[in-house]
């Protein structure tokens, strides 16, 4: 028969305390990481907005080129907004929400400028060699090479751009000047 001490209940609450522990922490780390900023739209945000990026990853687990194609298309997108849909504006504001829950990141940026026709990622393809494309014409189509889903929508006075990339794990980033 097997009697049931003092020491075996401290034993399995201890255990017990040390599970609910490992789990606090397993939904801790998993939570998203999240970083809203809302930025005058001219061309100096794109820069403020890669320091806000390396900054947000400083401590996360992802490689480096994630986070290059992240910097790329905010830079590309953020130039896109301040030049068409605020037709380079300086009264305008973007809105930009960071949202990395791992593997993911997911970047939001809205503006309250022009709406603007997105096309497909097909149909981005430039049909012309890249001798004959000018600087600034294959924003949308590097934005879609580097990203894993693109999305635009336009109503209610608001311009909203979404871009999803999966990262690979990789080195806790560290800024590089």
């Amino acid at each position: 028969m097997f009697i049931l001490t003092d020491l075996h209940i401290q034993i399995v609450m201890a255990a017990f305390a040390v599970l609910i522990g490992i789990l606090a922490l397993t939904a801790l780390l998993n939570q998203p990481k999240i970083l809203t900023v809302r930025l005058p739209a001219n061309l100096e945000s794109a820069n403020t907005l890669y320091n806000y990026l390396l900054a947000f990853c400083r401590d996360l687990d992802i490689e480096e080129q994630c986070l290059f194609h992240c910097r790329l298309a905010l830079d590309e997108a953020c130039t896109n907004i301040v030049q068409h849909a605020y037709q380079n504006q300086a009264s305008g504001t973007i809105k930009v929400l960071i949202r990395y829950a791992n593997p993911t990141f997911t970047i939001v940026l809205t503006d309250y400028g022009e709406p603007r026709q997105l096309y497909a990622s097909d149909d981005l393809a430039p049909a012309r060699s890249l001798e004959e494309v000018s600087p600034g014409g294959l924003g949308l189509f590097l934005i879609h090479r580097v990203m894993d889903r693109v999305s635009y929508r336009s109503g209610t006075g608001a311009n909203r751009l979404m871009m999803v990339k999966h990262c690979l794990p990789g080195h806790a980033v560290t800024p590089s000047r």
